[in-house]
């Protein structure tokens, strides 16, 4: 099992995290928030008072101006060789990241979700062996054979077993894709 400690040592998993959120951020459009007064924002356009602003994470992720190929997934940006340096906090004012909020209406609980997706992805990553199922003769070229079907944003899916070593310890019992379809447990028994 992957703990906390190992978790600090993961620079790429924590970058595949934050590049994740950054083309798909939780909340990709934030909570409304009224403007009281009039205010000068990008380069001298005034939002008068009264004015419903909605800030858009979902944009902000993909600006030209801020990223290099922003649709493209690169955790490399995130890593110690990429040239961004952008960490989970409540203090630093800058605008490019904002999956969880800025300012005073930020997320608080931004430090144990972190945490939580960390600990999260590096068990799943280490109790699971990950492969592209084989190629077939259903839609997309892949067949599906049962078990936990995980949507790719590109061609395919991925479909996931665990390890042989975990196995007969840890059984897993995970959602299924859709109601239609049936898994089965260890032992053969209808999950």
């Amino acid at each position: 099992m992957v703990t906390e400690d190992d978790v600090k040592t993961m620079t790429y998993l924590k970058a595949v995290i934050k590049e994740t959120i950054r083309l798909h951020p939780p909340a990709p459009l934030f909570i409304p928030h009224l403007s009281m007064e009039p205010c000068e924002v990008l380069e001298g356009y005034t939002i008068p008072a009264g004015t419903r602003v909605i800030v858009n994470a979902w944009a902000i992720g993909r600006l030209k101006e801020h990223w290099e190929n922003p649709n493209e997934f690169l955790p490399e940006r995130f890593s110690d060789a990429g040239d961004v340096e952008l960490k989970w906090t409540t203090t630093k004012k800058d605008f490019r990241y904002v999956p969880f909020g800025s300012g005073r209406r930020m997320f608080p609980g931004i430090h144990a979700a972190a945490a939580t997706l960390e600990i999260m992805l590096a068990n799943l990553v280490y109790r699971f062996d990950w492969e592209m199922p084989p190629a077939g003769d259903e839609e997309g070229g892949h067949r599906y054979d049962g078990g936990v079907r995980i949507d790719c944003a590109h061609e395919g899916e991925a479909l996931l077993g665990p390890e042989a070593g975990v196995r007969e310890e840890a059984p897993c019992v995970l959602p299924l894709h859709s109601a239609e379809r049936l898994g089965h447990g260890i032992n053969g028994d209808l999950v």
